[in-house]
């Protein structure tokens, strides 16, 4: 994960970790700006630290999305990542 933001000038820092397994991080560098930070956290770095043995929550300081927002993207990328499964484009045509 690390590699890939760094080609974008940007990074991932861990910011803090609890004993029940809650992650923060704190995005540096060009990322702290990038409109496409909220993307990126759902399909990249949310799912990536959650394969992680004892992690159960990912929190991302200076978030600039609201919850709102934040689950209609989770929603709309999971409907595309169905779509593109089953041979299809991202406008639901095959």
């Amino acid at each position: 994960m690390g590699r890939m933001m760094s080609v974008h000038r940007g990074g991932v820092e861990l910011a803090g970790v609890d004993d029940q397994g809650n992650v923060e991080v704190r995005y540096t560098g060009m990322c702290t700006g990038c409109t496409y930070r909220p993307v990126c956290s759902e399909v990249t770095v949310r799912p990536a630290l959650l394969q992680l043995e004892g992690v159960v929550s990912v929190e991302i300081q200076g978030g600039r999305i609201d919850e709102g927002n934040q689950a209609r993207l989770v929603a709309d990328l999971e409907r595309w990542r169905r779509g593109n499964d089953s041979g299809q484009d991202s406008s639901g045509k095959s």
